[in-house]
């Protein structure tokens, strides 16, 4: 015997399972528990970009990635994270990009700069490095990027930010500072690098000299055996002036005091150089030099 279900009877069954289902919620993503962590994959830091660009980025625990190029939106992303950047209408130079990854419990962000070059617009001359620290006497190389022109070249030279005394140091060719033994008053020399394709574009580095150091005057002086000569010592990077001074030969080649007044020996020593020494407490190998040339007895002949 075969038993028919009424289609009545169905259709009623087949209702209420779908109401009994309606307040259940379907399933969904994980809740996240944990802030996203971001990196860049491409472009690098500095890299020089034509045209379309792709941006991959690697955003785990992130639910969506923005773009922005100098604080402006550009482009979002859902796994997986690849975003495309038109550069051809920006300026040729540095940019900003800020990369933006979120899910429920916030934001993580991270940027990079880099350097945009296209057709027609313009040249420009950038510095990865705007803030160099040196001490007293050491080098640096200065690097920028050129972009914009088939001709690269740079005019490299200083400007001294009003720096009154004391030399600012020097620049190569090659964009190798090297800066003075003594610090200028202040301490900050400016190092600029000037396109010469186009004079009006140019990039500034700032050097700020480091430490303390001192300076000797005379920093070399002849005299004959038997004489003195007050030397004068002045301590950079610090409002302590106090130095002890010595003469490094020995007692046989004269004498300095406190002061800094030297008296030469009365006899000639051998070799006839004495080098005296300035020693500041305030700074780790805070001290300089000075040469002594010293010379036989000046000889006076009268004759009637």
């Amino acid at each position: 015997m075969t038993f028919r279900f009424p289609m009545r009877a169905l259709l009623l069954l087949l209702s209420i399972a779908l109401i009994a289902n309606c307040g259940k919620d379907e399933p969904s993503r994980p809740q996240a528990t944990e802030l996203p962590t971001i990196e860049m994959i491409t472009p690098s830091a500095w890299q020089i970009v034509t045209g379309s660009v792709t941006v991959l980025v690697e955003a785990e625990f992130g639910d969506g990635v923005a773009l922005l190029v100098d604080d402006q939106p550009v482009a979002e992303s859902q796994a997986p994270f690849q975003l495309n950047w038109n550069t051809s209408s920006l300026p040729n130079g540095r940019h900003r990009l800020r990369l933006v990854a979120t899910n429920g419990l916030g934001e993580v962000d991270s940027t990079l700069d880099v350097v945009t070059e296209n057709p027609g617009q313009g040249v420009a001359v950038v510095a990865p490095i705007a803030v160099v620290q040196l001490r007293p006497g050491a080098s640096s190389q200065i690097s920028v990027i050129v972009v914009g022109a088939e001709n690269r070249n740079l005019e490299w030279f200083l400007q001294s930010d009003g720096a009154e005394a004391g030399p600012r140091g020097s620049v190569d060719s090659q964009g190798l500072y090297t800066a003075p033994r003594h610090m200028p008053d202040p301490p900050i020399v400016t190092v600029i690098a000037r396109s010469v394709a186009d004079p009006t574009r140019f990039a500034e580095v700032t050097v700020e000299l480091m430490g303390v150091t001192v300076q000797i005057t005379p920093e070399s002086i002849d005299m004959p055996v038997g004489r003195a000569h007050q030397f004068e010592a002045h301590v950079f990077g610090t409002e302590d002036q106090f130095v002890v001074w010595s003469v490094i030969e020995g007692d046989g080649w004269g004498e300095i005091n406190q002061s800094g007044l030297y008296v030469a020996p009365t006899t000639l020593p051998n070799p006839p150089v004495a080098t005296i020494r300035a020693l500041s407490y305030a700074g780790p190998a805070a001290n300089t030099t000075a040469t002594i040339h010293l010379a036989g007895p000046v000889r006076v002949v009268l004759f009637p």
